[in-house]
């Protein structure tokens, strides 16, 4: 079953398909709304990644996705996070992960079924995925925008240079601090003990201790 998907993918990789695929269907967003465009590149890693394997899936459509973001001010950051929270659930078909191939074995279910109930699950996926693009994530600090990333690092470079200003200087040598001699045992322990009789010796708090 996986030998298959490897194969199919080796296939679309080698021949140049894959970049084709990519290249066609990204270009169809180029003069489309950010998040559109995001959500149209999490929808074919979602296609891709039910036909061969995931690392394949991602492997083929970010490098086209990630140079084509800048142009219609779209961050990096949405594009790979939504890429990979659809490259990890491929609900169609078996070949799309190894649980569903494990599942399958229990025998409680055909392919058919499987493909029909994740149509449904995908769906649900992809508008899930919109969601968080549009309204979670920007609401968390991701930047979505180029401008967004731009302040961001602007904010950290600033920043980094007031920590500077602020904290001291490291280069001038603390002063030594002398060594102490420890005191010696004597000074803790009373051997002597003179001020008591038949005492073994004298503890910390003065008492003494007869001897049997």
């Amino acid at each position: 079953l996986f030998g298959g998907a490897m194969s199919i993918g080796y296939c679309l990789w080698q021949t140049g398909a894959a970049s084709w695929l990519a290249i066609h269907w990204l270009t169809m967003f180029e003069s489309a709304p950010g998040w559109v465009f995001v959500v149209g590149i999490a929808f074919f890693v979602l296609v891709m990644t039910n036909l061969i394997m995931n690392v394949a899936a991602i492997a083929i459509s970010m490098p086209v996705a990630l140079v084509i973001a800048p142009y219609l001010d779209v961050a990096p950051h949405l594009v790979v996070f939504a890429s990979l929270v659809t490259a990890g659930m491929p609900f169609l078909l078996l070949v799309g992960a190894a649980p569903n191939a494990i599942a399958y074995a229990s025998g409680q279910f055909t392919s058919k079924e499987f493909f029909v109930c994740g149509v449904p699950a995908s769906i649900l996926l992809m508008v899930v995925t919109a969601i968080f693009v549009v309204v979670v994530w920007p609401l968390m600090g991701m930047p979505c925008t180029m401008d967004d990333l731009k302040d961001r690092e602007d904010a950290a470079a600033i920043e980094e240079v007031e920590l500077e200003a602020v904290e001291p200087s490291t280069d001038v040598a603390s002063p030594a601090i002398p060594a102490q001699e420890p005191e010696p045992l004597a000074d803790w322990l009373d051997l002597t003990a003179t001020s008591c009789e038949s005492t073994v010796y004298q503890p910390f708090d003065g008492t003494c201790l007869e001897s049997p």
